[in-house]
């Protein structure tokens, strides 16, 4: 992988290095902690949420977790899906490189808390419902575990 194509994040001591995805158009961070509705892998704004909601966050990553979904909110659409949509599930638009860099770091709080964090990136992640110029939200192909 070529230089350009990573990035090391630097928080409160600790060096994560991750990938920035260009083949790839879409991206999912997915964890071990399930929906209860369907029983799928929740993705990480869930995940944070409950890790925050825990209390058993270190007071310094509960910080940065707020900050970091402060920042969505007020960069990212939070689209509201027809009730018919119910199984899908939001992709990232990978080119969008400043939301998936904060998508690493809080991958990596999470994970620093013992929560596992899976990366998944696909080019078609099913029939798509829902598409902004940050991310889609799709109903996953027949037979898809995610």
């Amino acid at each position: 992988m070529s230089q350009a194509n990573r990035v090391l994040l630097r928080n409160h001591g600790y060096i994560v290095e991750c990938c920035l995805v260009s083949v790839t158009n879409y991206l999912r961070f997915a964890t071990t902690l399930r929906c209860p509705d369907t029983a799928r892998p929740l993705g990480i704004f869930r995940s944070a949420g409950k890790l925050r909601d825990t209390k058993r966050v270190e007071p310094w990553a509960g910080e940065r977790i707020e900050e970091i979904c402060k920042w969505f909110n007020a960069n990212l659409p939070c689209p509201h899906l027809d009730g018919n949509d119910w199984r899908a599930i939001f992709w990232f638009r990978s080119e969008r490189q400043p939301m998936v860099r904060m998508l690493w770091e809080l991958a990596a709080i999470i994970e620093e808390h013992g929560i596992f964090v899976e990366f998944i990136a696909k080019d078609n992640p099913g029939m798509i419902v829902y598409n902004d110029e940050f991310q889609v939200a799709a109903i996953p192909h027949s037979g898809s575990r995610r």
